[in-house]
């Protein structure tokens, strides 16, 4: 009776758990942007929530050509952020920004309503874009022919933190911990007592990688190779570049005939000193002990290592 009780208790709290966090994820809170989008494209959205922005931390919506004026909608964590970056377009083209903002639920969970409000004049053009306001006082905004990463800064007084544990807490919270506990404390009593060693088999852990199955026992190891990798360009490419720079080839004009004209975005990349100012201008290796991880094509470890 002691163990029924305990995994009883187990189980109650595990649900409650389980309806905290699943209220806390589906609770509204995300950024409007108002505006016209006539333009096929992939609008994305990142949020600084105390990790520096990243694809993780990031939301993607598709932009449809021959739409009018249209609401933007990008979810947002209910955590504390400490800055928003938003990358308008992924091609070439313009689009038209009413309005920016930061809407949440009302306290009595009946509607939604604006937490924060942009000023569209204080938006920040980080790179690759252009705006202006024009005479109705939208943001018209550019992005420069064959840029592919636009950015623009939504600039935060302060991080928005909007959210206390209590305000997940509610009568929806309370519904859905009784259903998950419900649901979970019969399957979890009944595996207990049945004894089930569920995929283990002969000592050995049975499952299945894309339709083939596959078992480990203790001290085995399985390994499944990695698909669709980001490269900057194919293996290919970058042997024969290793293969023209031994022959003695400088290794600027292997890049440039390489990918000058049939990819100028990795070109500039690596080949542009504008890439590494902010080495000079702020880290003044002189003298220092530098480890760069994820050195690329070296645009930064080279002029690192001459100084």
């Amino acid at each position: 009776m002691k163990r029924l009780s305990i995994l009883t208790s187990i189980s109650i709290l595990t649900a409650m758990v389980c309806a905290f966090y699943s209220t806390k994820k589906n609770q509204p809170y995300y950024l409007l942007i108002t505006g016209k989008f006539d333009i096929n494209a992939t609008s994305q959205l990142f949020f600084n929530i105390g990790k520096s922005y990243s694809e993780k931390n990031s939301v993607k919506i598709k932009l449809k050509k021959n739409e009018q004026r249209k609401n933007l909608i990008l979810p947002l964590p209910t955590k504390k952020i400490y800055g928003l970056r938003f990358d308008p377009l992924d091609t070439d083209g313009f689009i038209e920004i009413e309005k920016i903002s930061i809407i949440g639920q009302k306290k009595d969970d009946q509607q939604d309503e604006i937490l924060h409000e942009f000023d569209l004049k204080s938006l920040v053009a980080v790179q690759q874009v252009d705006m202006a306001i024009n005479e109705s006082g939208k943001l018209i905004t550019t992005i420069q022919h064959g840029c592919t990463d636009p950015i623009i800064e939504l600039p935060l007084n302060k991080p928005l933190d909007h959210w206390r544990i209590s305000d997940f807490l509610n009568m929806k919270w309370l519904k859905k911990s009784i259903f998950l506990a419900l649901l979970i404390t019969p399957i979890t009593l009944s595996l207990s007592l049945s004894g089930t060693r569920g995929n283990e088999v002969n000592g050995k852990i049975v499952f299945k990688v894309k339709k083939q199955m596959h078992s480990l026992g203790v001290g085995e190891i399985f390994r499944a190779k990695p698909e669709n990798c980001y490269q900057d360009t194919s293996e290919e490419n970058i042997r024969s570049l290793i293969e023209e720079i031994k022959s003695g080839t400088h290794w600027k004009h292997t890049v440039k005939d390489k990918f000058k004209e049939a990819n100028p975005w990795l070109y500039e990349i690596v080949c542009s000193p504008k890439r590494t100012k902010f080495v000079d201008d702020f880290i003044k290796p002189k003298n220092l002990q530098i480890l760069d991880i994820g050195a690329g094509w070296g645009q930064f470890t080279l002029p690192l290592a001459k100084q």
